[in-house]
Formats: C-alpha cells, sequence, structure tokens
C-alpha cells in the first residue's frame, strides 16, 4: 500500500485528534510538556526519526501510558509510525520493568514522562529512514534499465544541521518477460514489485562545508549514468513506504530490541517509583495531597517534580525524610507514653527518690548521715513536688535539633536534618499543629506553614539548606520555647548529641527554668551519642522518653517520635 502525504497533513490539524474525552488528558499533557523539558527532549529525539510525527506520537504515548482506558489516535489506520509504535509494544508487553513502568505511570504525570521517555529511547534505537523535513534542501536524480527491469534513485538532502543524507532508492519493477503476474508469489516470474531504501548520513562542520559535499554526490552519480538532478519538494510518501519495509527488517531484531528494552524499562521504573514517592512525601502522602498532584498537577507541582527529577542532592533528601516519615508512619507503638511524672515544685518529701540532690548529698557526710537519713523517713527533707501526667487532647508540637558544630557538617548532620523534617511532616499529618526550631548559642525558629503542598516544599528545602556551627545551650532553648507560650498540652521533642557544658546545673536559675517549662508540657528526648552525652536534668524530665544512640536509623528513635507526635 502506498501512503499519501495527506496522512500526515491531516494529522497537523490537533482539533482533529482531539476527542471529547480526551480533552482534559491533552490540557493535562501540554501542562506537563511546558514545565517539564523533559517531554521537549524526547520530542526532539523522536524527530529526528520521525520528522513531523514526532510531537502528536510522542503525546499519544503519553497518553496511553497515563490513562490506559482513555479513547486516544495511537492505532490511527494508515500511519505508518504508529505501526512501528504498536510493534515495539507488542514485543516489550511482557518484559517485567515495563509492567512495573506501567503501573507507576497509569494516573501520575511523573511515571508517564519516565514511561514515556524509555519507550521513545526504544524505539528511536530502531533503524529508521531519514524523515522529510521543511528545512531541507533536497535534489534527486534516477537511471533505469529497462532491460533488467530496475529504477534507481539518488537523493540527496542537506538538512539545516549541516547533516548531508544521501538515500538510495532501488526499484524492480520486472524486466523483459517478467513481472506479467498479478504480484503473487514468492519470487521467479509473476514476481511483484519490490523497493529497497538505504540511508547514509553524514554531519558536516559548515553549511559551505555540506552543500560541497552533496555537490560531489551528485556529480558522482552523474559520472555514474544518473540524470540530471532535480530539486525535490516533497517526500513523505517515500518516507512511509520506506517505514513499511523497516516493519519488514524487524521481524529478525525482536530479541535485540527485546534486551535492550528491558534495561531500559527496568532502569525507568526505578527512577520514575522514587520520583513520585519523593513528590508524595513533599506534597502530602498523608492526607493524599500528593496523589492528587501527579493525577492532576498545578504548574508548581510540575515545577517540583522537575526539581525532582534534576536535583539529585533534593530528591536524595526527600527520599531520606521519606525514610523516616514511612518508619514513624508504620510504627509498631501506636499508644502515648503514658503515665510521665514530672515535677511542678519543691515541698517536704519522704519518698527517696524525689529527694533534692543538695539534701541527698548530706547522707555522704559522717556526722550527718544518719540525721539526714532520719529527716527523710519522717518527711522533713527538701524534695520535688511531682504530677501524673496522663493522655490529653492534641496540641501543638515543637521540634527542636541541636545545630551545634559538633553535629557535623556531613551525612550525620544530613540525616539529623531529614529526621527533624520527617518529625514535623509526621505531625501535620496527624493534624498538629508543629512549630521547629535550630539551636546552637541561641536559638532559631524555623518557617513552617505545613497546611498547604507549597509550604511543606518550601519548609523541606529551608531544611536541606541549614548548616551546623556554634556551641551548645539547653537553656537558650528553654528560653526560646517559653517565649511561643506553648499550652500545657504541648509535646516537644529535643534531637541533641550530649550536653551543653553544664548550663542545667542543680538549684540555678537554668534549671528552674527547665523544669518549669516541662511542668506540663511532655519532653521526649532523642540524643545522638551514647550514655554519657545525656543531659542529666533533660533525661529526669523525659522519664521514658529518652532514646540514646549513634544511629538515628536504627536507635528506635522512629518510634519514640511516632508515639510522641501521632494524634491522641
Amino acid at each position: 500500500m502506498k501512503y499519501q502525504p495527506t496522512h500526515l497533513r491531516r494529522l497537523a490539524h490537533k482539533n482533529v485528534r482531539l476527542e471529547i474525552a480526551g480533552l482534559v488528558n491533552a490540557v493535562r499533557y501540554e501542562r506537563v510538556r511546558t514545565n517539564y523539558p523533559a517531554l521537549k527532549e524526547v520530542e526532539e529525539t523522536f524527530r529526528a526519526h520521525t520528522g513531523d510525527y514526532a510531537p502528536f506520537i510522542v503525546r499519544d504515548v503519553w497518553a496511553g501510558f497515563n490513562d490506559p482506558d482513555l479513547p486516544t489516535d495511537r492505532k490511527t489506520q494508515g500511519n505508518p509510525v504508529r505501526e512501528v509504535i504498536e510493534w515495539c509494544e507488542d514485543q516489550v508487553a511482557r518484559t517485567p520493568g515495563y509492567m512495573d513502568l506501567c503501573e507507576q505511570a497509569e494516573g501520575n504525570v511523573i511515571g508517564a514522562t519516565f514511561a514515556t521517555a524509555a519507550f521513545i529511547e526504544v524505539a528511536s534505537a530502531l533503524d529508521w529512514p531519514t524523515p522529510p523535513s521543511q528545512d531541507s534542501d533536497t535534489q534527486e536524480c534516477t537511471r533505469e534499465d529497462e532491460e533488467a527491469g530496475t529504477k534507481e534513485t539518488r537523493r540527496v538532502e542537506v538538512t539545516k544541521d549541516n547533516k548531508v543524507n544521501v538515500t538510495q532508492i532501488v526499484e524492480e519493477t520486472g524486466g523483459e518477460g517478467e513481472g506479467e503476474g498479478e504480484g503473487e508469489g514468492e519470487g521467479g516470474e509473476g514476481q511483484g514489485p519490490s523497493r529497497r531504501v538505504v540511508t547514509k548520513s553524514r554531519q558536516c562542520g559548515s553549511a559551505e562545508e555540506a552543500q560541497a559535499l552533496a555537490q560531489q554526490v551528485i556529480k558522482q552519480a552523474q559520472a555514474s549514468g544518473y540524470s540530471k538532478p532535480q530539486k525535490v519538494e516533497q517526500t513523505l510518501a517515500d518516507f512511509e513506504e520506506s517505514v513499511e519495509a523497516m516493519l519488514d527488517d524487524l521481524a529478525n531484531k525482536r530479541g535485540e530490541v527485546r534486551e535492550k528494552a528491558a534495561e531500559i524499562f527496568a532502569e525507568a521504573a526505578e527512577e520514575a517509583e522514587e520520583a513520585s514517592e519523593a513528590f508524595r512525601v513533599i506534597r502530602g502522602r498523608g492526607v493524599g495531597a500528593g496523589d492528587d498532584g501527579l493525577k492532576n498537577p498545578t504548574e508548581n507541582d510540575v515545577k517540583v517534580a522537575l526539581e525532582l527529577a534534576t536535583n539529585r542532592r533534593f530528591l536524595d533528601f526527600v527520599k531520606l525524610v521519606g525514610r523516616f516519615l514511612s518508619g514513624m508512619t508504620e510504627s509498631v507503638l501506636r499508644e502515648r507514653v503514658e503515665g510521665i511524672h514530672s515535677p511542678v515544685g519543691v515541698k517536704p518529701t519522704r519518698e527517696i527518690q524525689n529527694v533534692l540532690p543538695t539534701e541527698l548529698a548530706l547522707t555522704n557526710v559522717p556526722v550527718l548521715g544518719d540525721y539526714q537519713m532520719m529527716r527523710i523517713m519522717e518527711g522533713k527533707a527538701l524534695g520535688y513536688k511531682k504530677t501524673t501526667l496522663g493522655t490529653r487532647e492534641s496540641g501543638p508540637v515543637h521540634i527542636a535539633l541541636d545545630k551545634s558544630g559538633s553535629m557535623g557538617n556531613g551525612e550525620e548532620w544530613q540525616i539529623a536534618l531529614g529526621f527533624a523534617t520527617a518529625a514535623a511532616l509526621f505531625a501535620a499529618d496527624n493534624q498538629r499543629p508543629v512549630s521547629v526550631c535550630l539551636f546552637d548559642d541561641y536559638y532559631k525558629g524555623v518557617p513552617c506553614d505545613l497546611s498547604n503542598p507549597e509550604g511543606r516544599t518550601a519548609f523541606v528545602k529551608t531544611m536541606m539548606s541549614r548548616m551546623a556551627g556554634g556551641g551548645t545551650s539547653f537553656h537558650a532553648l528553654t528560653r526560646g520555647i517559653a517565649a511561643l507560650n506553648l499550652p500545657p498540652q504541648a509535646d516537644v521533642l529535643l534531637i541533641s548529641d550530649g550536653a551543653d557544658g553544664g548550663e542545667l546545673w542543680e538549684g540555678g536559675e537554668p534549671a528552674s527554668d527547665t523544669r518549669s517549662l516541662y511542668a506540663e508540657r511532655d519532653l521526649s528526648y532523642i540524643v545522638i551519642g551514647d550514655r554519657n552525652s545525656v543531659a542529666p536534668l533533660l533525661a529526669e524530665l523525659a522519664g521514658p522518653r529518652v532514646v540514646v544512640g549513634n544511629d538515628l536509623l536504627s536507635s528506635g528513635a522512629t518510634e519514640l517520635a511516632a508515639a510522641s507526635l501521632r494524634s491522641k
């Protein structure tokens, strides 16, 4: 069958191609294409092989991945490029990577874009004939052998990017005494006409060099008996026939195509999965905003998706946050820690575990030890007045991360930042108001509006950019938190690598302020280090809500955060 140029001209009118059911998908594709350069790059890659067909085919492939149930014109009758696309799809349909990619792409614009890029990469690797171009200068000359029944055409094309394409077309119509049948049979007499197309290309450094090469090829052809060259205005029909010949040749390349495709699709499926999951984390996995953004993204959603796909540092940080967030969400410690005894003042006591350290120290003085023990037994020694705090209504959450120089600025610091970021997102996903600070010698609040996707994204980027440095002052932290006027039902999550040089001494103002702050508020204390790094007063105030370990990924910190920050 000889395809006519009108097929391509018909495709040039987008309104002809769009059905009512596809309007939403078309708008979605254009939004992604406008803000996500990867799709434009895919179109340009495919344009080198299919010419003006490329934009339409790429969009149809993308739409097919994104919404398999949506009617598209990928199978338009009489379009040879679509036949090649369908041939590729038939070869790779059962490969695991392709099936994983299809699952990632359905209802997911990130997955659909990765899938389209991978599919076009597979299709582009085939041996395509040179497509026609309106921007090219094409000439051809012919020679015929009536006795042999052949016609040879040599076509020379100079493209706008200074590439010279030389196409040799050999048509066998049957010589004298042959070809009198109706084109039936496999060979010999009565065999129908055949057509072979071979194209070779050469890139030149300048337009002058390309034109000189083209003229040299034409002169050589004329010296071999070809006719005087004529300018060619339209070669679409020849391209379509060449694609049909290409389809015949592909029958012997199935195994090669499948092997290469399996590798490409497996890699694309993995990249699509990690980028999609990172998008869900940053845009709101817990409240479903991430899935909504993947299905029908705003322009801001597409820009975030692009940054995740092109900024490896950003992607790795969000993946780390997602790892902690998943651990908190899946934590087996579903119930909050209850029954905490918190100090709220000083009064005489006979409970030795509540006696002030200064009173307890007198028991070690030889001349006073017996007398002091008697005072304790009679309830005359001074000790902490404590109250028991149980489960209350959900209140605000404050997350404090030590940013002193000892926290480092390498992988350990990124892990600490990722943990604090995940804790904030987890609390927000549990509908709890969140505030965050980084402290060293001073208290520094971090902008934290997690009520919308844009705010979440800004918060994650802010946390990722923070550097460690300075000393450590838990008293500065206490003053900073006190200034927030958090209600009694607030929870505080403290993440630090150790003590602050003795500021929280017993009996001094810092200790008094700290005890007062946590008298009615729950403190969870995560220590990055060993037992010697624990600040004793903070450990006392936190009670059983203390976790000590060198590795936040395996120290039980995730479980403690989940128990402390989840909704009550």
